[in-house]
């Protein structure tokens, strides 16, 4: 009965409305419509053009479409999306088209043909599909489109048979292509799962992906951690250590290890976001090096030429335990400078964490007591502090879209963020407790006596695409300036160390490619790349106590390092694949590069076995080198809703000259590390270390794209693993050297389910098996073959439940969202006081629109208050520190949409 009311209803309606429909062909209107899938591109221009379209899902399931760009009408755009389909369209009225048959009416497709009411019920089956307004959300799929056909009320559970879960675009590839056709391993956290969610940085999203871990070090940056590959998330998260496995881009910018020398990634606050993308396994031939474990990409909202819009939101919350009041508020704002030519679109925003540590060292017995030989009580006594680890993320974002022809289009974007942190946010002490001693008055940050943690990152790029017909030229050119720096104490009886660093960063980076769309089965990528980076580090070690209680001497500089280093890179890549037979595609890629690293280091002080100011500035060997990296995919399209692949690809980290040990480490003069195999020549330079990732995946879709499956399993072999490792006494120092070899096997598997058209399920779940492949006897402690690497459980897991509904009128959602992190080590060692994980998270979110544009949400994450760590190490004096998990903590949110 519904039906045929219906039915009845678009058959009346169509008569009448034709004049309008004309009007709405008439406009002519930026569009830049990439190639894709035919119901992508639909979706799309339903979106920007804010208005409906109605289609059979069998009908688009399966069909390409050109793409659309230009000064388009709307009747000109569809007649591009719709160029070799076999399909038309007709205007149902002033904001709604239907696509239809060629052979059903008019076969040119247009806006002033009449339909009957038998064509309209053609149309309006069981298969519907309603393409409108809908936001991106997350792992494989986009927001469902919630508006019921026909139906006077909004409420996502009526007309049952008419849903199905949307595709999405990505650019993993540096091309655009629906997320399903793309054969490899992609997890992507989309704009309506960020914004429903409220995520904050990376630990509150990365460690709910299959696959993947999140070290999460405060401002001094992240590690993370891909499918295991990984030998110390902490010192390979520094520059000043091995290196970044995973590379991270903000749109087209490498950030990977913007904090500098001593530090890790940058955490970018994913405010107006369009997507995250997490690409899993190597990316060495589009992404280049770091890329080992996989990238990952934060995709900007780009500023839009059609109509202004403008939210703001603001949050309060409270975190139990030693934590205390937080709070949040952002603002987006849209404007159209010149119809259709210039847009500009800003973001700011401000994040206020409390800490959820207390600093006892003034009250603690034992430190005092450990002080007392040291004349050190007094300028300990009663120091403490509460509220450690309060971070402070501030930021603003600017970018200038402007499209002076149908061709051509550009677009600026500026970055700043600041994030403060009072202290560093670990345990060394007892629960939620550590012991950390004042910092003197020279040193100090933020104005705080105790402990400090600062970075920043400005980011400035220029995105140019050129549309030649046949392919599309992508030109950026980045800039990044960034740093870090902290104010640290350390109080490890017999030792009282306090001091300061700060590091610097500066990257130019620019690339230039060629990405076909050609008709026919040869497509290919072709591409140049070009990176300058600039980076220095110093860090000052200070006796803190009087003069007659350092154990060093009388001279309160203990030690002063100073760092700088230098890189050049150069890269040629590119990919070609060729349609073998039909729906079988090979795909072989591979990437050229040459690079040059200089270094040099001054070390001084009764802590380098240098007076004060008679250090000499050591020059490191200059390293000239390059290489090559490889990939090859077969993949299979066995239907509309099936993938099938088969890949190879390789990823890579470059090489750096490294000062080496000092005689001292070779006591015995016989060329060798006291203690082990590795020579002191050995510990001169890193080797670029590789690894080759075999893997079998395949994306399904199922009951008419209401369930979507994607699951992988590979193999990885990793060579000439670059550890790092303190030497045995009397040497001091830390070294890293190309000391062992690695496999990780695992499988993954993600899920997204439209139970109705408002009960949403997403789960996931990975397992991997990450060790050694053989000994490592050059370590200290040795590892051995089977040993675990540090950072990444056995399994990990996640469920999300989203049910969108109608209350009273009034647009209404609930949300959970759970995950289980698996037993993982600090260190390869697999040391006991190192086990961290084995916890879950739960977070859940309800909210409502009380007025047409104001939403209001209440959370609480960490639902059911769990403590775990969240990682735990060694310092280079063993003593042994960890981040637990955040209290719980529970909030409200208000925000508020202009338009």
């Amino acid at each position: 009965m519904r039906t045929s009311a219906l039915v009845a209803a678009i058959a009346i309606f169509t008569v009448g409305v034709c004049a309008a429909g004309e009007a709405l062909a008439s406009i002519r209107t930026t569009t830049n419509i990439p190639a894709q899938k035919l119901g992508s591109a639909l979706q799309k221009l339903a979106k920007d053009r804010k208005f409906q379209v109605l289609y059979r899902s069998d009908l688009v399931r399966g069909l390409d479409s050109p793409g659309a760009v230009g000064q388009l009408t709307t009747e000109e755009a569809l007649k591009k999306l719709l160029s070799g389909s076999a399909l038309t369209f007709k205007f149902l009225g002033s904001d709604t088209v239907t696509i239809v048959p060629a052979t059903v009416g008019s076969t040119s497709g247009g806006a002033s043909g009449n339909m009957t009411r038998t064509e309209a019920q053609d149309n309006t089956d069981d298969n519907l599909r309603l393409a409108q307004q809908a936001p991106e959300t997350s792992r494989g799929a986009s927001a469902l489109a919630t508006a019921a056909i026909g139906s006077s009320t909004s409420d996502p559970n009526e007309d049952l048979n008419n849903f199905a879960l949307e595709e999405i675009v990505v650019t993993a590839a540096k091309r655009a292509q629906n997320l399903e056709d793309v054969p490899i391993s992609i997890a992507v956290i989309g704009n309506e799962e960020i914004e429903r969610r409220s995520l904050i940085g990376m630990e509150d999203y990365l460690r709910s992906i299959p696959g993947v871990n999140e070290i999460d070090n405060g401002a001094r940056g992240n590690a993370i951690v891909i499918r295991g590959v990984s030998t110390s998330p902490e010192s390979e998260n520094a520059a000043s250590g091995t290196g970044p496995t995973v590379g991270t881009y903000f749109d087209e910018t490498s950030i990977t290890g913007a904090a500098g020398y001593g530090s890790g990634g940058i955490d970018l606050r994913p405010v107006d976001m369009e997507r995250i993308e997490v690409l899993r396994g190597p990316q060495g031939t589009a992404y280049g090096d770091s890329a080992l474990g996989g990238a990952l990409r934060l995709i900007p909202v780009k500023p839009k030429f059609d109509s202004f819009d403008a939210k703001v939101t603001a949050s309060y919350s409270n975190t139990a335990g030693y934590g205390s009041d937080n709070s949040m508020v952002q603002g987006v704002f849209n404007i159209p400078l010149i119809q259709d030519q210039l847009a500009l679109r800003a973001v700011a925003y401000r994040y206020d964490e409390s800490g959820i540590y207390k600093n006892i060292a003034g009250t603690d017995p034992a430190t005092l007591a450990s002080a007392a030989p040291f004349g050190l009580t007094d300028y300990i006594r009663g120091f403490t502090q509460d509220d450690v680890g309060r971070m402070v993320s501030s930021g603003v974002r600017v970018a200038a879209a402007w499209q002076p022809t149908d061709e051509l289009n550009l677009t600026a974007t500026f970055l700043k963020q600041t994030i403060k942190q009072d202290g560093f946010a670990d345990q060394d002490a007892g629960y939620y407790e550590q012991e950390r001693i004042p910092v003197p008055p020279q040193f100090r940050l933020n104005g705080d006596p105790g402990e400090a943690n600062n970075s920043n990152i400005d980011l400035a790029n220029l995105v140019l695409n050129y549309d030649l017909g046949w392919a599309k030229l992508t030109s950026v050119a980045s800039r990044v300036e960034s740093g870090s720096q902290y104010a640290a104490s350390l109080a490890v009886a017999p030792i009282f160390f306090t001091g300061g660093s700060r590091s610097d960063f500066k990257s130019t980076t620019a690339e230039a490619r060629l990405a076909s769309h050609l008709q026919g089965p040869v497509q290919f990528l072709a591409g140049l790349y070009y990176e300058h980076v600039n980076e220095s580090n110093t860090q000052i070690t200070y006796w803190p106590g009087p003069p007659a209680g350092d154990p060093f001497g009388s001279n309160p500089l203990l030690g002063d390092y100073d760092f700088m280093r230098g890189l050049k890179q150069r890269a040629i890549f590119g990919e070609a694949s060729y349609e073998l037979i039909n729906k079988l595609t090979a795909t072989v890629g591979g990437r050229y590069f040459r690079y040059g690293k200089d270094q040099s280091i001054l070390r001084e002080g009764v802590l380098y076995g240098a007076p004060v100011g008679a250090g000499v500035r050591q020059y490191l060997n200059d390293l000239d080198s390059g290489g090559s990296t490889f990939s090859a995919n077969l993949s299979y399209k066995a239907t509309a809703d099936a993938l099938l692949y088969l890949s190879w690809a390789q990823g890579f980290r470059l090489g750096q000259p490294e000062p080496g040990l000092p005689s001292t480490c070779d006591t015995n003069h016989d060329g060798y590390v006291d203690g082990t195999n590795l020579s002191i020549a050995s510990t001169r330079k890193i080797d670029s270390d590789s690894l080759d990732n075999y893997e079998i995946g395949g994306k399904f879709a199922f009951f008419d794209r209401r369930l979507t499956v994607d699951t992988s399993a590979y193999h990885i072999i990793w060579r000439s693993l670059p550890i790092r490792s303190n030497a045995q006494a009397p040497c001091t120092f830390a070294y890293v050297a190309n000391a062992g070899a690695a496999t990780s096997d695992g499988a993954e598997f993600q899920a997204s389910l439209l139970v109705t058209k408002g009960l949403r399920l997403d789960f996931g779940a990975a397992y991997t098996d990450a060790r050694l492949s053989k000994d490592a006897p050059g370590l200290l402690p040795p590892a051995y073959e089977g040993d675990r690497l540090p950072g990444s459980p056995h399994v990990n897991t996640n469920l999300s439940a989203q049910y969108s509904f109608n209350l009273a009128g009034r647009d209404a959602f609930v949300r959970a969202d759970f995950a289980y992190i698996g037993k993982f080590y600090g260190n390869l060692q697999e040391s006991p006081q190192t086990a961290a994980g084995d916890y879950t998270k739960i977070d859940a979110r309800a909210g409502i629109a009380i007025m047409k544009k104001l939403n209001v949400e209440a959370f609480v994450r960490n639902l059911t208050n769990d403590d775990a760590f969240t990682w735990r190490g060694l310092t280079n004096q063993n003593s042994v520190f960890g981040y637990r998990m955040r209290p719980r903590t529970v909030g409200v949110q208000l925000g508020y949409h202009f338009q």
